[in-house]
Order: structure tokens, then C-alpha cells, then sequence
């Protein structure tokens, strides 16, 4: 099941970030934001910018993610594993390129997400991605990427979050409502060649969960 991603949808309250857990559990890579999917593309930028002589990375330590060199021709060099620390010592670096790669490069997108999937399938909550994940979801053609709509009863949902968090509704500009916008655009073009999977989550505990998950999703991931 290489080289496939799912792509964690549904309004609050309907249990994402269980099914998240759950499949990790299952041996899924998960992350919580697409930023984490784009490291080793931004791992390998900074290497050869600083290669290269780049002034706007001169500053920077060359990065691994492992302790080893990701590029054979700069073998010589000290490696800074990109850890928590680190990360935030560069956070402007990592979400400039980021933005950019998103933006105007979703074949990197793509590039960066083939490396950490090539042996792990992948799973990522989309609402956790603050609006930005149009542009990481276009970047993974020649991935299986699968759309997994996560939908609760009302009921359900005012259990677990509060009635006053369901009864807000979605707001403009927020989070939720770029997911929808996502929605609408994926959801029918994946259905065409059975991408798109919904999954009712009005289970009360996670056994009776990831059972189907493992009856209803995992038989149609290819």
C-alpha cells in the first residue's frame, strides 16, 4: 500500500483526529500539518542553496533528517538533524519555501511527499492545515490519494465538542469553510475513479471504529 495518502475530511466534532490515531495504529504515516509532508523537499533546498553559495541560507546549518546526508556530493559536511528545536530556530525559512513550493511548485509538493511515503502509506487531517491545502492536495498527482470524509449526526457531534461549537456553524474565512471549499471541488472528481470515501462516525468507542475502518476504507486503498 505505498504511495498512498488519505486525506482526513469532516466538520468538527466528527472524530478526525480518533480516526487519525487509529490509523496510526494501522502503520500509517500521519502528520498534522502538510508542512511536515514538504521537509525532506525543504531538507534538500537548503543543502544546495547553501552549496551554491545562496546568501539567503548562508545562515543556515546543513539539515538532515536522519543524522545522515541526504545529498552523496556534500558527504564531508556536519548534518543538523531537523528536530523540534531546530525547526523553530528556522520557522521562517521553512514556511517561506513552504508557501512558495505550495503555491508555484506542486510537483515539489508531490517530490517531497513521495519521499516520506515510499515505504509507509500516509494519512493527514486536512482542517488541520489552516486553508492552505488546496495547493498541497494538487500536488499529488501519481500519488493514490483518497479523500475520506469523516461524518458524525448532529447528536453525536454536540457530545463531543458542545452544542455551543455545532450550533456556530462554519465561519467565514475560517478553517472549516476552506475545507468545505475543498470539498466541493475533490469530492465529486474523485468519486469518478473511487477516491472518495465516506465513513459514518457516530460510534461511541474506538474498537467498534476501527473496525471499519479496516471493513469500509483499507479494501479501497490500492
Amino acid at each position: 500500500m505505498n504511495n498512498v495518502v488519505v486525506v482526513l475530511t469532516g466538520l468538527p466534532g466528527g472524530g478526525k483526529s480518533t480516526v487519525i490515531k487509529c490509523f496510526q495504529e494501522m502503520g500509517f504515516l500521519t502528520k498534522s500539518n502538510s508542512n511536515d509532508f514538504i521537509q525532506p523537499h525543504f531538507v534538500d533546498t537548503v543543502n544546495r542553496r547553501k552549496a551554491e553559495g545562496d546568501p539567503e541560507y548562508a545562515e543556515l546549518p546543513y539539515l538532515s533528517l536522519d543524522g545522515k546526508s541526504p545529498l552523496p556530493h556534500l558527504e564531508a559536511h556536519e548534518w543538523h538533524v531537523l528536530d523540534y528545536d531546530l525547526k523553530a530556530k528556522i520557522r521562517p525559512y521553512i514556511t517561506k519555501h513552504a508557501w512558495k513550493m505550495r503555491e508555484n511548485d506542486p510537483e515539489a509538493v508531490a517530490a517531497g511527499v513521495l519521499k516520506m511515503v515510499d515505504q509507509y502509506p500516509a494519512a493527514i487531517d486536512s482542517s488541520r492545515t489552516k486553508g492552505d491545502f488546496t495547493h498541497f492536495f494538487d500536488g499529488l498527482h501519481g500519488l493514490h490519494t483518497y479523500l475520506l470524509e469523516i461524518v458524525a449526526s448532529e447528536e453525536v457531534r454536540i457530545a463531543r465538542i458542545g452544542e455551543e461549537a455545532v450550533k456556530k456553524g462554519v465561519q467565514p474565512g475560517s478553517t472549516e469553510e476552506d475545507m468545505i471549499k475543498m470539498l466541493d471541488i475533490y469530492r465529486e472528481k474523485l468519486a469518478k475513479d473511487g477516491r472518495y470515501i465516506r465513513l459514518e462516525n457516530d460510534f461511541s468507542d474506538v474498537e467498534h471504529l476501527k473496525a471499519a475502518i479496516k471493513s469500509i476504507v483499507l479494501p479501497k486503498l490500492k
